[in-house]
């Protein structure tokens, strides 16, 4: 539950998410739904609905596939007034080598769009990048 004041108008509404998800030996997944209050960055609240989708599939102990899938919409909780009133949709999916236990490589593809209300057109854009990541050791100090 959420209340708000917006320049003396007072007005609640709910907010909340729920989760299902399943993790299995070689693949785990989960959907999530949100609906929440967000700032945005010109100090207005955005009402957001989102919804995602995610997939791992481990081929091998050093190889595994991510995928993701969701659509945020944003709607202006200003009282008439229109700043972030946009639907974002993206996907992506990602191929992930584990190098050794502290690093990995991927490279990963995915589709993203946004469409505003007030817009006749909407844009999006492909894309394809090469990720990597390193951690230390993890390592225990004292008892």
């Amino acid at each position: 539950m959420d209340r708000r004041d917006v320049d003396g108008q007072e007005s609640n509404g709910t907010t909340g998410n729920f989760s299902l998800s399943q993790r299995g030996e070689t693949r785990e997944w989960s959907f999530n739904l949100a609906h929440s209050l967000v700032p945005f960055g010109t100090g207005v609240l955005t009402e957001r609905d989102t919804v995602e989708l995610a997939l791992t599939q481990e081929f091998d102990s050093r190889l595994r596939g991510i995928a993701h899938l969701g659509i945020a919409r944003n709607s202006d909780d200003g009282y008439g007034t229109t700043i972030d009133s946009r639907t974002y949709r993206y996907a992506d999916t990602e191929l992930r080598w584990q190098i050794k236990e502290t690093w990995y490589a991927g490279i990963v593809a995915g589709y993203a769009s946004a469409t505003d209300l007030g817009a006749p057109d909407g844009v999006g854009g492909w894309s394809l990048a090469l990720r990597s990541s390193w951690a230390p050791s993890r390592r225990v100090f004292g008892h």
